[in-house]
């Protein structure tokens, strides 16, 4: 892999989907899981993860936290990687690149969500609603 180590995968997509963060009803425990892929790409000293901006009327008028990886929620029974790359191709209209997909793992998050996500190295055209992001930048947004 010539792009993020498998360290940094973890550090910048934990920044990015912020464990513990809830966004949900107070005291609302939700028992879903969610699947999703952080695609990357760079060279030494410029690394960048596709981020999506969230989609509904809660986000349309939001820039800080509305950004994350392409990602959305699956069906117990159903293979979470098939439900990441379908995700990805839902929200950005296109499959994923060709590649090898990176497990990461999982990071629970406060309202209980578990989100499952693979790293895959490759490049992808943005759209309106994703853009290219340093990871420097991509941990705080």
């Amino acid at each position: 892999m010539t792009g993020l180590a498998v360290g940094n995968s973890l550090v910048v997509l934990a920044a990015i989907l912020r464990p513990g963060r809830s966004v949900g009803h107070a005291g609302h425990v939700v028992q879903k899981q969610s699947a999703g892929l952080l695609l990357h790409r760079g060279e030494p000293g410029l690394q960048q993860v596709l981020l999506v901006h969230m989609g509904g009327p809660f986000w349309m008028k939001k820039d800080e936290g509305a950004w994350s990886i392409p990602k959305g929620e699956f069906e117990p029974g159903e293979d979470p990687l098939a439900a990441a790359r379908r995700e990805f191709e839902e929200e950005l209209g296109s499959p994923p690149p060709p590649g090898a997909y990176r497990d990461l793992g999982s990071i629970k998050m406060r309202a209980g969500k578990l989100v499952t996500v693979w790293a895959l190295e490759g490049d992808f055209a943005k759209d309106a609603h994703s853009a290219w992001q340093d990871t420097r930048i991509a941990i705080r947004r």
